[in-house]
């Protein structure tokens, strides 16, 4: 009976663990990072094609001054009716005067945002920054997208 009992807080001890630590890197991406996210459709002639395509527009506003450089290595859909077509990661310099705009591209089937469906989409992110000290530390976030550019398009991003 007491390993039962020993097995089951050891689990719980485990998972935790694991849940503060996953947390914690949600919070290292918003007290460290200012980013937003944006969708850009492109401008593409070829009616026949059953995709529509685009950019992920991911602009990092602001970052701590403790912060050298940013890595994004995943990026992901909350939805999976948009797939992130080649993507190994996105590398960020260090703090800038300015913004700084990376895009990654996508595909969506023209099918699938056929309608009146709003689709509330976010963005994950995976990746690291490194301090000034050249210590990685890694991140997640949700980030929900801002905006839809481009031509005309038959999608209500809410």
């Amino acid at each position: 009976m007491q390993v039962h009992t020993i097995l089951v807080l050891l689990i719980l001890v485990i998972a935790a663990v694991y849940l503060i630590r996953e947390q914690r890197r949600y919070v290292l991406f918003r007290k460290y990072l200012d980013m937003s996210v944006h969708l850009q459709f492109h401008d593409v002639r070829q009616s026949m094609d059953a995709y529509k395509r685009g950019s992920v527009v991911l602009e990092l506003r602001d970052m701590h001054a403790k912060v050298k450089t940013v890595v994004i290595t995943k990026l992901q859909f909350s939805t999976a009716i948009f797939q992130v077509t080649a993507f190994d990661q996105i590398y960020f310099k260090s703090k800038t005067d300015k913004a700084q705009v990376l895009s990654v591209s996508f595909k969506v089937r023209r099918s699938a945002l056929s309608g009146n469906k709003s689709h509330n989409v976010q963005v994950s992110l995976q990746g690291y920054f490194t301090d000034q000290h050249g210590r990685e530390q890694t991140f997640k976030a949700r980030i929900p997208v801002s905006e839809v550019r481009g031509p005309e398009f038959d999608v209500a991003i809410s």
